[in-house]
């Protein structure tokens, strides 16, 4: 259901930056490619940024015209990955909400230890063409979040003004947001409505951010996202080429 992923993608990014302190927080976990907790919940690694979560996908696969050969090593490579990533809620503590966080925070290490010891071994899979495209398909599914992210702040170029500026933004943007959807909620929208609504949102963020970017850097930004990619093929599991 598009409109459930986008609506969940707007609420779950405006409770990250909530608050400047739930902000902060997200900020020095980005630093070492996590994602801020939800809820008071433990770092998380942002799997959006995963190579290996995206290149899993089907349609992405068909996007960068794996040979069957890449395909059947890089299927291995991605089922290893959820194999390794995928949290135990077996077992003592059943579903207490500690014991819960505890083995998320274990994935989400397993995760990030995974993706820096085996993307060498993704990459000499694949062309240089097909890094590139990926890496754009990346970019794309990041969304607002490449303003915030350090990585990409760093190719882009922006200046620590700029930095100060886009973590205002999100900010602001995220408590807009849920405040939009809510009272949309609260007022009988159906889900259309809420759809279209929360597309709206993304575009305004998604432009307050692009407008603080000089025109060079705008370029540099269209050039790391590349040609569109239709996103709303990568949030049915059906789509899995697992």
């Amino acid at each position: 259901m598009q409109s459930t992923w986008l609506l969940k993608l707007v609420f779950g990014m405006s409770v990250i930056a909530a608050t400047p302190l739930l902000r902060a927080q997200e900020e020095k976990n980005q630093e070492r490619g996590s994602r801020a907790p939800l809820a008071g919940g433990p770092p998380r690694f942002n799997y959006l940024n995963s190579e290996f979560a995206t290149i899993s996908y089907v349609p992405v696969q068909k996007e960068l015209n794996l040979t069957d050969d890449q395909k059947s090593k890089v299927d291995e490579l991605c089922s290893a990955f959820r194999a390794t990533t995928r949290p135990d809620f077996s077992g003592e503590g059943g579903r207490d909400r500690e014991v819960m966080l505890q083995k998320i925070e274990e994935a989400s290490k397993r995760a990030e230890k995974f993706t820096r010891e085996k993307t060498p071994e993704l990459h000499a899979l694949l062309s240089e063409q097909q890094k590139t495209r990926l890496s754009q398909i990346i970019v794309q599914h990041q969304g607002r979040l490449i303003f915030t992210l350090p990585q990409y702040q760093e190719q882009l170029g922006l200046t620590a003004e700029q930095r100060d500026r886009m973590a205002a933004i999100h900010e602001e943007h995220s408590l807009r947001s849920r405040e939009a959807l809510t009272a949309a909620r609260q007022d009988g929208a159906d889900e259309a409505a809420l759809y279209k609504t929360g597309l709206d949102l993304i575009d305004a963020w998604t432009q307050a951010c692009e407008e603080v970017l000089t025109p060079a850097q705008k370029e540099k930004l269209a050039a790391m996202r590349g040609k569109d990619f239709d996103l709303s093929q990568l949030q049915s599991r059906s789509s899995r080429g697992l």
